[in-house]
């Protein structure tokens, strides 16, 4: 993964949006390997990173890989 790079397209957009499905209550691996190595401290937070992330619209758009029936049904 080139680090760089990646950096450089999350500071041209203004709207980032990660869509993955959920395995065992969390994010796949390389979603998680992507998070660490280029949202990293020094960069996208802490005192002296500029805040690279500030401002910016980040969305989450997950699925679940279950079929409708088997998802609980929600009374509201």
């Amino acid at each position: 993964m080139r680090k760089l790079t990646e950096q450089r397209l999350v500071e041209r957009y203004n709207r980032v949006v990660f869509q993955f499905p959920v395995y065992w209550h969390s994010c796949p691996s390389f979603i998680r390997k992507w998070i660490d190595e280029v949202l990293v401290h020094g960069w996208a937070y802490g005192s002296k990173s500029g805040y690279k992330l500030s401002g910016k619209h980040i969305a989450l758009a997950i699925s679940a890989g279950i079929d409708e029936h088997e998802s609980p049904q929600r009374k509201v």
